[in-house]
């Protein structure tokens, strides 16, 4: 049970903090309005700095939402794993006590990862509105 507490801990941090990282770098749009940034063949052109940059937001952005995806499912596992220690504890405080924290920490996990998706939506609107209207 310690090793998927740390696991579970480990993913959360991490997942967060990449979250985080990328968060500036993820404030563009999903899908590419200037068409002249894309060759004959459908693919964009890296030639162009811009293009780069533009496509790199785009991946960041996709990540970051794979990554929240990925921890929320987690955390959302980790919360009915402890929920089912506690029920089948049968009255032995100690197990009931440890799935109690599995619980607390579980629901802590899940504040954090919507607070993290909250957080990055916002730097994402703001960034997107300084790039609009700096250009």
């Amino acid at each position: 049970m310690n090793v998927l507490k740390n696991a579970y801990a480990r993913a959360g941090v991490g997942a967060a903090s990449l979250s985080l990282l990328l968060a500036g770098t993820a404030h563009a749009d999903t899908t590419i309005n200037d068409n002249s940034a894309i060759n004959p063949s459908g693919s964009a052109d890296f030639s162009n700095p811009s293009d780069f940059t533009t496509q790199f937001k785009n991946v960041a952005s996709q990540a970051v939402n794979v990554i929240l995806l990925i921890a929320g499912v987690l955390a959302l596992l980790y919360l009915i794993w402890s929920g089912i220690q506690y029920i089948t504890s049968a009255g032995n405080p100690d197990k009931a006590k440890g799935a109690r924290a599995g619980i607390i920490n579980a629901i802590i996990g899940i504040i954090v990862i919507v607070a993290a998706y909250f957080i990055i939506r916002v730097a994402v609107g703001i960034g997107g509105q300084v790039s609009t209207t700096t250009s």
